[in-house]
């Protein structure tokens, strides 16, 4: 069950993580956010930046994803932790 509410939060994350950062960049709510690193993008370069930083997040989400998945222990590898302690 744990891993069906896993699949589905980050499912949601990767569907909604690029259309947020992709608008919130190209609309101008990052601005400040690019003033302090790489300077804020011009009108002909907003399009560019904002689709970078959507591909970037997206790239976070499956980098959490597969963070979250690994750390999972599942009854198979409990019983073969359990299996070697009695031999």
């Amino acid at each position: 069950m744990k891993a069906l509410l896993t699949v589905g939060v980050f499912s949601i994350l990767m569907v909604t993580t690029p259309f947020i950062l992709y608008f919130a960049s190209y609309e101008g709510y990052l601005d400040k956010l690019y003033a302090l690193t790489v300077g804020i993008p011009g009108p002909e370069n907003r399009a560019v930046a904002s689709a970078i930083l959507a591909v970037l997040g997206v790239n976070l989400v499956v980098g959490g994803f597969l963070y979250v998945a690994f750390q999972e222990v599942t009854t198979d590898d409990t019983a073969k932790v359990e299996a070697k302690k009695n031999d």
